[in-house]
């Protein structure tokens, strides 16, 4: 970052500062990156790179969501959905529909929570962008323990772990509260056995296997190969 200061490439002093908070973000240090994501935008916008500046709202949306903002962050999402819209960068409308579903999970909206991440789980199947689709799934485990489906939230709980594990990637920052709030409710409700059960069936599915269990064979969904 010394560098670029240095040289005075604003540029890439603003996909810095996106970086620097994203990583703030999965360290939990979420004042220093909201200061961080702050300065990207700030560059950002001056020197028109609308992907920085639409990340960095997709983030500080992500901010909003851990501090319980939910109009700010549904705000947040949707200026940064407007200019995905502009450059055409459907990976990152994809991520903000998966978001705004999550909004819509803590708002009690489920229904329309349900409909979003499904939505999102569509595009990004399309992309082939497994890391996200497994955030897709943890946000359906949430909506399937709503609606009192237990074993199916423990067996896709299950899955969506292992696919981490695999992937090397973690729960979004914004969840990480709910989440395994919601997954002790939810094996105090099924009873420990039961929910280590059902846990392991879910931890040996591939991923085509575990969306398989939210969304049937609705069309389309059940053609995606993980390992294509």
């Amino acid at each position: 970052m010394a560098r670029a200061q240095e040289s005075g490439d604003a540029r890439m002093l603003a996909r810095l500062w996106l970086n620097s908070g994203a990583a703030l973000i999965e360290l939990g240090k979420l004042n220093q990156a909201e200061e961080a994501l702050a300065q990207a935008l700030k560059l950002a916008r001056e020197q028109g790179v609308y992907e920085v500046s639409a990340m960095a709202l997709t983030n500080l949306g992500d901010i909003a969501i851990a501090h319980a903002s939910y109009e700010r962050a549904v705000a947040r999402y949707e200026e940064s959905n407007q200019i995905f819209e502009k450059i055409g960068n459907v990976l990152g409308l994809a991520i903000n529909l998966l978001y705004q579903g999550y909004v819509l999970y803590l708002t009690k909206s489920y229904v329309v929570a349900r409909a979003k991440i499904l939505e999102a789980l569509q595009v990004l199947k399309k992309l082939g962008d497994r890391a996200y689709l497994v955030e897709c799934l943890d946000g359906l485990t949430l909506l399937e323990i709503q609606q009192s489906s237990f074993e199916r939230a423990a067996i896709l709980s299950g899955a969506a772990a292992a696919l981490h594990t695999a992937l090397g990637t973690a729960i979004a920052p914004a969840m990480r509260k709910e989440y395994p709030r919601a997954l002790s409710a939810l094996k105090a409700q099924m009873g420990a056995a039961d929910f280590e059960e059902a846990w392991e069936k879910g931890s040996v599915m591939n991923l085509e296997e575990a969306m398989g269990l939210v969304v049937g064979n609705e069309k389309g969904v059940m053609s995606y190969n993980p390992s294509d």
